[in-house]
């Protein structure tokens, strides 16, 4: 198996609702809400793709009300901006990369994700 940032894409998501917090020395604070979730990502909705340059490592967090999934070390891997035309889907934003995402988290998208039960 591979393991380029393409194919690593095609990983089974889910559309998942979460609350997002990025921090980046020097960059600030900043809230998303997430679109989708994998084993080992996450995309961050943004209108605003000057925040973060892709390689930049970041502290996320993401949060499922007032639970506390993950908290810890991610990677800006892609900026995707697509053009509003009045649609929901897709959308612009940020792609993370996990590389050691939390037991809670993992059990989260277990519960979400029903062929990784």
């Amino acid at each position: 198996m591979s393991n380029t940032w393409e194919e690593k894409r095609n990983a089974v998501r889910a559309q998942v609702r979460l609350l997002g917090t990025l921090t980046a020395p020097g960059n600030g604070s900043f809230e998303f809400e997430t679109d989708n979730l994998s084993l080992d990502g996450v995309f961050l909705v943004s209108k605003d793709l000057s925040l973060f340059e892709i390689g930049s490592e970041v502290d996320l967090g993401l949060s499922a009300g007032e639970e506390e999934l993950y908290r810890g070390p991610a990677v800006v891997v892609r900026a995707q901006k697509i053009p509003e035309s009045g649609g929901t889907s897709p959308v612009s934003g940020y792609g993370l990369y996990l590389e050691k995402p939390s037991v809670r988290l993992n059990a989260y998208l277990a519960e979400h994700i029903p062929s990784l039960g």
